[in-house]
C-alpha cells in the first residue's frame, strides 16, 4: 500500500490559475444537524447588510428534506459536482462537519480556491492537516457560531490574500513519497 498526497491537489494548478469574481458565502458540505448554524449565520449575514449570496451545498444531497424549509434568500445547489463551481467564486466558505461532534469536511478544498476555510471545533479528523493549515495561516478556525459571524463579517469587510499552500502541499506530497 502506497499512500500519496489527496488527489485533489491534482486540480490546483487550473483552480489557481483563474481569476474569478468573489461574490458568495459558501457553506460547504453541511449536515442537517447543522441547520441552527446555517441560519444563525444568515441572521448575521442580513442584519449586517452584506449583499453576498449564500449557498449551503448539503454533504448528502439526498437528506435535504431534513433541513426543513430554509428562507429563499439561502440558495442551495442540489447536484453533485458543482462544489468547484461554488469555490471558484467564493469569498468565504464555511466547512461543514465541524460545527456538531461528527467532524469536519475536507478544509483543502477551499484552499485550493485560494479562501482560507473557516471551520468549527470538531475537526479531530482532520488533525494533522489542521494543524499543519493553522501553522501557514491558511484555516481560520472557531470555536463557536458567534465567532464563526464574525468571522464571516471579516473576510467580507478585508481584502483577503489568498494563503501561500506551497509548503502545505509540499509537506504533503513529501508525506505521500515516504
Amino acid at each position: 500500500v502506497k499512500v500519496t498526497a489527496p488527489l485533489k491537489l491534482a486540480l490546483l494548478p487550473k483552480h489557481a490559475e483563474q481569476n474569478r469574481k468573489r461574490d458568495r458565502f459558501v457553506f460547504l458540505s453541511m449536515h442537517p444537524e447543522e441547520r441552527d448554524v446555517i441560519m444563525k449565520l444568515r441572521d448575521h449575514i442580513r442584519h449586517h447588510q452584506i449583499p453576498m449570496d449564500i449557498w449551503m451545498i448539503p454533504r448528502h444531497p439526498d437528506r435535504l428534506n431534513e433541513f426543513g424549509k430554509l428562507p429563499s434568500d439561502i440558495l442551495v445547489e442540489k447536484q453533485f459536482g458543482q462544489v468547484s463551481k461554488h469555490l471558484a467564486q467564493a469569498k468565504a466558505v464555511l466547512v461543514g462537519g465541524s460545527f456538531f461532534p461528527h467532524g469536519g469536511q475536507n478544509p483543502l478544498e477551499p484552499l485550493m480556491f485560494g479562501v482560507r476555510p473557516i471551520v468549527g471545533p470538531f475537526m479531530h479528523n482532520f488533525t494533522g492537516i489542521v494543524t499543519l493549515m493553522r501553522e501557514q495561516k491558511a484555516i481560520i478556525q472557531v470555536e463557536d457560531i458567534e465567532q464563526a459571524a464574525d468571522k464571516l463579517l471579516d473576510t467580507y469587510e478585508q481584502d483577503q490574500q489568498s494563503p501561500d499552500i506551497t509548503p502545505i502541499i509540499a509537506h504533503l506530497h513529501h508525506l505521500g513519497n515516504q
